[in-house]
């Protein structure tokens, strides 16, 4: 029943939350196609559609583009297990942050456009932290020993905790990626 709220007021807010009328239309078409009785189905398995997950990434660039005209990013958390580990789906538009996760393996999948994944052994540089010790992220710096992947849909990737990672579309293209976080045991 959760969910099933917090879809529906997901689905509504993008539908007012547009830049222009086409896509105001676009959105309530898409509201209207998929009824809430279908996102969430028997025994609380989550479903979004491909259209739902482009209106939720939409409307976040739409909403950070507002705040700052190079906004490179927009991310929708799905969902979450148990423990309160995310999946989410990531739109990027240029390169990402250099990101370490202290107790988070990522597995994405590469679901459309394309780019290159950095990953190495170390990082030097200024960094920011997010969160508190042991579920730390470490954000910014420079890979050291750099290892680059071409990514493309249908890609499976899946990092380990501790290895520096970095995403960055091709220029002129975007990279979309669902992203599953599974904590590591300590």
């Amino acid at each position: 029943m959760k969910n099933t709220i917090v879809i529906s007021m997901l689905t509504l807010i993008v539908g007012f939350i547009s830049c222009d009328q086409s896509s105001k239309e676009s959105a309530a078409q898409q509201q209207a196609s998929v009824p809430v009785e279908e996102v969430v189905l028997k025994d609380s398995v989550t479903f979004y559609s491909e259209d739902q997950q482009d209106a939720f990434l939409q409307a976040k660039l739409v909403l950070a583009l507002k705040e700052n005209d190079s906004v490179m990013v927009a991310s929708e958390v799905l969902s979450r297990s148990n423990e309160g580990a995310p999946s989410l789906v990531i739109l990027r538009t240029g390169p990402g942050d250099v990101e370490l996760h202290e107790q988070w393996d990522d597995v994405a999948i590469i679901r459309s456009g394309s780019g290159v994944l950095i990953t190495g052994d170390s990082i030097v540089g200024d960094q920011r932290v997010r969160g508190a010790a042991p579920i730390r992220d470490w954000l910014g710096g420079v890979i050291q020993n750099p290892s680059k992947r071409s990514l493309l849909p249908g890609d499976f990737v899946m990092i380990p905790a501790m290895v520096p990672h970095q995403y960055i579309p091709t220029p002129g293209d975007s990279l979309t990626y669902w992203t599953i976080k599974v904590r590591r045991e300590e």
